[in-house]
């Protein structure tokens, strides 16, 4: 409340002294501070006013912002065309860090579509871990950690929904370090129980997925490993999504989306699988597993394996 009072001031300020620009990012802050306070009625008035605004940069600010909040009161209609429409600005406004905030909330907003609504992903609006991924390149590059610690925690929600626990796990784990760093109370609050769920979901194999034994990582090459060696690891090797992109992409496609997956499973679980545990849980042969490897890291992709042998 004190922090809403004293924006409430600043605007006041801003209003009389003419700055108009500067009074509409006010009630940008107004309306997200409200928004999160779960007062979305008084939210939705702040955030209309700088909608209406000349200036493109603050017109683009709360556009996202309503999106947020249409994404939140479930309305996924308004939400896309709000993110839609701040995308046209972002262009004309050339803002990567603007445009990391809006791929994070069109990621968000093909998670909870169970209807179908959004158009199919092109490069410009992608699939939903494509968005998450991409708008933390960007945030990153841009230092908007604050941001970038939210990107997080919505790809963590998403991989829990995906039944990608131990990713989730890991993702959700550095937003909380950043929410730390950042001092977002609110944020951490609402950690803790995806954290919980990720947890939980870690306990038993989901359909589509198995438990396997691999290496540990840092464990040496060249001889055979012992007991302690060995993690357990739980391992997707089907999704939804894998059907999507085989029909999208192609067969290939699909297969080097599952080796990205499990190698990024297996390293948040502490574990570094061989090109033969890749080939067993596929299917195909470690030749195909390589020639998929070497597409992935040609393509700047990062694979962590421990080569054709443990």
């Amino acid at each position: 409340d004190e922090a809403l009072l004293a924006v409430e001031e600043v605007y006041q300020t801003h209003v009389e002294l003419g700055r108009t620009a500067a009074a509409q990012y006010d009630s940008i802050v107004l309306g997200a501070i409200m928004r999160d306070q779960g007062r979305h009625a008084e939210a939705r008035q702040w955030l209309a006013a700088a909608c209406a605004s000349d200036d493109r940069l603050n017109k683009t600010r709360a556009l996202l912002a309503t999106a947020e909040l249409s994404l939140k009161l479930g309305d996924l209609h308004a939400a896309w065309a709000q993110i839609t429409e701040a995308l046209v600005l972002i262009d004309w406004l050339r803002a990567p860090a603007q445009r990391g905030i809006a791929l994070r909330l069109l990621g968000q907003a093909r998670a909870a579509d169970r209807a179908g609504m959004p158009p199919a992903p092109t490069s410009e609006a992608p699939d939903a871990e494509r968005c998450f991924a991409e708008s933390a390149r960007m945030l990153q590059h841009a230092n908007y950690e604050s941001e970038l610690s939210v990107v997080y925690a919505a790809h963590g929600a998403f991989l829990i929904d995906a039944r990608r626990p131990a990713e989730a796990r890991a993702m959700l784990l550095q937003a909380q370090a950043l929410a730390q760093q950042c001092g977002l109370a609110t944020l951490l609050g609402q950690l803790q129980p995806l954290l919980l769920r990720a947890i939980e979901a870690s306990s038993q194999p989901a359909p589509g997925q198995v438990r396997v034994r691999l290496a540990r990582q840092g464990t040496p090459r060249g001889r055979p490993l012992r007991a302690d060696e060995f993690a357990d690891v739980v391992w997707t090797l089907e999704s939804a999504e894998d059907q999507e992109t085989r029909s999208r992409d192609g067969k290939a496609a699909e297969r080097q989306a599952r080796i990205r997956r499990l190698c990024a499973e297996a390293l948040a679980q502490g574990a570094e699988p061989t090109v033969g545990d890749l080939a067993a849980a596929l299917g195909v042969t470690g030749r195909t597993v390589d020639r998929d490897i070497a597409a992935l890291r040609a393509a700047g992709e990062v694979v962590v394996t421990r080569g054709a042998g443990a």
